[in-house]
């Protein structure tokens, strides 16, 4: 009985350390250039080819004028750095300068997506003993949380001069729509598109505690945990029935490479979870 016991649980540890996410893009090239770009993977496992496809955004967030059609570029897989890249190219020189795209990745049965969009940088001139720094998709420049990063950031991604003055976390009376910081928690890529331009004045918090109003089994084991912010999280570790209750305090903190761990109060055990809503 004890080996089956161990024969399971080492079963679902390999499932959680195979976990796919798709990280940051990196663009290597400038307008009127062959395209060249890279996506890092976080994962231990071999991805062939065949399991990724891309798929140009309908409504772009950068506008639907000069944008790259990426179903037309090369797609290959790389180790750079020690890191599996998905590195993406093209034949000819490319004189559009934005792009706006979703790379699906098919693995051991899930579907991973993530959509990137942003700016070519403008082509600058050759100059001897300069390497041309890559310039980042504006979606992760959400992930960053130093402002000044942040803004130096969205400089690079759009081809302009760094600012020299140092921003700070005041509120800027100029046509400010608030927003809530705590509901940005958990939230990357696609999901942050609506406030792109509004979080270099917040501070996304590093960790949220707040109390479970619902708890909603989605399979054998598994729960979705309703919080009384009105967010949702998917528990995607096993746990025994009545583990959680509702009115349990709850916190919520980020672990490694964009993933979220949530501890029960008076618990010292942590649970992987993903935010749903």
């Amino acid at each position: 009985m004890n080996k089956k016991i161990l024969i399971i649980l080492f079963g679902i540890l390999s499932m959680h350390l195979k976990t796919l996410e798709l990280e940051k893009m990196s663009v290597f090239s400038s307008t009127n250039e062959n395209f060249y770009a890279t996506i890092t993977l976080s994962t231990e496992d071999q991805i062939s080819i065949q399991q990724i496809s891309l798929e140009n955004s309908k409504q772009s967030l950068v506008g639907n004028d000069n944008l790259i059609d990426v179903t037309l570029l090369k797609k290959e897989i790389k180790e750079i750095n020690g890191r599996t890249s998905i590195v993406l190219s093209s034949e000819n020189i490319i004189s559009n300068n934005r792009y706006d795209f979703r790379i699906v990745v098919n693995h051991n049965g899930r579907s991973i997506n993530s959509r990137y969009f942003g700016f070519v940088p403008e082509t600058q001139k050759r100059m001897t003993r300069i390497v041309k720094q890559p310039v980042n998709d504006l979606s992760s420049c959400l992930n960053l949380e130093d402002p000044q990063a942040r803004l130096d950031c969205y400089d690079r991604s759009l081809s302009r001069p760094a600012q020299d003055k140092k921003i700070t976390n005041q509120v800027v009376k100029n046509k400010e729509i608030e927003l809530d910081e705590e509901d940005l928690f958990g939230k990357k890529g696609s999901d942050l598109e609506e406030v792109i331009a509004k979080t270099q004045k917040i501070q996304i918090p590093n960790q949220l505690t707040t109390t479970i109003t619902l708890v909603k089994r989605y399979a054998p084991d598994k729960y979705i945990l309703t919080l009384s912010n009105g967010q949702k999280w998917r528990v995607l570790d096993a746990t025994r029935k009545g583990f959680f209750k509702v009115d349990q305090s709850v916190s919520i903190t980020k672990g490694i490479l964009g993933s979220y761990n949530l501890n029960l109060a008076n618990q010292n055990r942590k649970l992987k979870v993903k935010r749903e809503k």
